[in-house]
């Protein structure tokens, strides 16, 4: 099989989300930096104000540009009804989520399969409704929440790009279990389980193969570290780390759609 050929995709859509809380806050800020303030002119003759720090030694600053910034600042937030603020944000939050629970992650934004479309406009609606209902009442704060969806073309480009995320997955839970991080492991599992729902029944299923024995190995890691883990258990560790590096290594060249193209950029590099 080509590697043309070897991911496939489900029909999906790509999903622009964006919410925002606006109002009821004013920031307020001072400068700690005094500066010299005194006037003059510039080569040119035009009248300006030394921007130097005050009590700066030598010549005054007159040109339109000096080497001294202002280096701190004092902020002060003004929150003019913190409880609404408050409420306004955890509404934001529920709104994202609602919408996000229904979508897949992708470092190219939330995708989502065609087959839940329908699931995707009623979860839009709902957050919709809780944004609209707050917005109603609030006297300061202002929730946003908007969505705009766009089929996903079925073409090779397309394959290419969710390839990408896939191979960056295998290789930052490959990367876990060589340091020992069983945490980054489950971190990359995690998104890589949940863009396996873009992906068609072969390559969803060599998929879930390789994530399986990461998090077995993760759980391997965990138990290796314990103060009473015996000799046996840490070895059993070392063979579970090497099985699943086996299968990632196989789900790497299975579902790299980009290596062929890569190979083709550094053969043509080396005749130059």
């Amino acid at each position: 099989m080509s590697n043309e050929t070897k991911l496939v995709l489900r029909p999906g859509l790509i999903v622009a989300l964006s919410t925002s809380v606006t109002g009821g806050v004013i920031y307020q800020r001072k400068d700690l930096d005094e500066r010299c303030a005194k006037e003059g002119s510039n080569a040119m003759g035009a009248k300006r104000t030394c921007k130097r720090l005050k009590g700066h030694a030598g010549n005054c600053d007159f040109t339109d540009m000096t080497a001294e910034e202002i280096t701190r600042w004092e902020t002060t937030r003004i929150i003019a009804d913190k409880a609404e603020h408050d409420e306004a944000v955890k509404v934001r939050n529920k709104a994202r989520s609602l919408i996000t629970g229904v979508t897949v992650w992708s470092n190219f934004g939330n995708l989502c399969p065609s087959d839940r479309e329908a699931e995707l406009d009623a979860a839009y609606a709902e957050a919709r409704r809780r944004v609209d209902e707050f917005n109603d009442k609030s006297q300061h704060t202002r929730v946003g929440v908007y969505m705009l969806k766009a089929t996903i073309p079925d073409n090779t480009q397309s394959a290419q790009a969710i390839s990408s995320d896939v191979v960056e997955m295998i290789d930052q839970m490959m990367t876990g279990l060589n340091n020992g991080d069983e945490g980054e492991v489950r971190e990359a599992a995690n998104k890589l389980t949940s863009l396996t729902e873009m992906l068609g029944e072969g390559p969803k299923a060599i998929a879930e193969k390789a994530i399986a024995e990461a998090r077995s190995a993760a759980r391997a890691i965990v138990k290796a570290k314990s103060e009473e883990a015996t000799a046996i258990e840490k070895q059993k560790q070392k063979d579970r780390n090497k099985q699943a590096q086996r299968q990632l290594t196989q789900a790497r060249q299975a579902l790299d759609m980009n290596a062929a193209i890569m190979a083709k950029i550094e053969e043509a590099a080396t005749k130059h």
